[in-house]
């Protein structure tokens, strides 16, 4: 029930976010400085989820925003950031924002293959080149006709749909 009562209190901060900055705060940076974060770092409807969680003391919620739920992104360069990497004791820039979320989750969870997993990079995967042939590649391109080492997954997968239009 405390989940669907802090959904309903996120949905209800977000959705009365003109009304709120309006009211109470006449620009973003004034919210921003109200919530304790950099200005355009978040945005209007984030900056009064922040706030509204804060003051509700609903510590998930205000993670939940923090950690960008309301949007899969931060972005690179900004203090926000700067301010994760810090606080994973990570080189700057080096990581995406779905890593940070990853490691510091790994650290939460005190799983040790999980962090070094994605601090190694290893967790990023890299799509084969055109001359590394995969037993799918080879079905595709026989079907095709064509040799399986001149073209990519991708592309193989091009001409098949090509092919069957």
């Amino acid at each position: 029930m405390s989940v669907k009562l802090t959904l309903s209190a996120l949905v209800l901060a977000l959705g009365s976010s003109a009304a709120f900055a309006a009211g109470s705060v006449s620009n973003d940076a004034q919210l921003a400085a109200r919530a304790g974060v950099e200005v355009g770092a978040y945005s209007v409807s984030e900056l009064n989820a922040l706030i509204q969680a804060r003051k509700d003391g609903d510590a998930n919620a205000e993670s939940y925003v923090l950690n960008r739920g309301l949007r899969a992104e931060v972005k690179p360069g900004t203090a926000a950031a700067a301010q994760l990497e810090a606080a994973l004791n990570v080189e700057p820039g080096r990581y995406t924002y779905p890593e940070l979320l990853a490691i510091a989750e790994s650290r939460s969870r005190n799983d040790a293959p999980g962090v070094a997993l994605t601090i190694s990079g290893l967790n990023r995967t890299a799509s084969n080149d055109a001359s590394v042939v995969t037993p799918a590649e080879a079905q595709l391109a026989a079907q095709l006709g064509v040799d399986p080492a001149a073209y990519t997954l991708a592309e193989l997968t091009a001409l098949n749909a090509a092919a069957h239009d």
